[in-house]
């Protein structure tokens, strides 16, 4: 998936964990497909995971 246009999309200042100055962000949608189940086998309750996201710059 290839996002353009970054360098003219509005922008606000987020704090990171760990930082002590503020960053620049582009908030940006993402669409997550999961693969389908059957809620018969899924138990009730809270799930968790790591979501990995490579982020490669481009003057392009």
């Amino acid at each position: 998936m290839t996002y353009t246009g970054m360098n003219n999309a509005p922008v606000r200042q987020v704090s990171m964990p760990g930082l002590q100055i503020p960053v620049v962000c582009v908030p940006w949608a993402i669409e997550l497909q999961l693969s389908p189940y059957n809620r018969r086998y899924v138990m009730a309750g809270h799930y968790s995971d790591v979501l990995t996201l490579t982020l490669t710059p481009s003057l392009n």
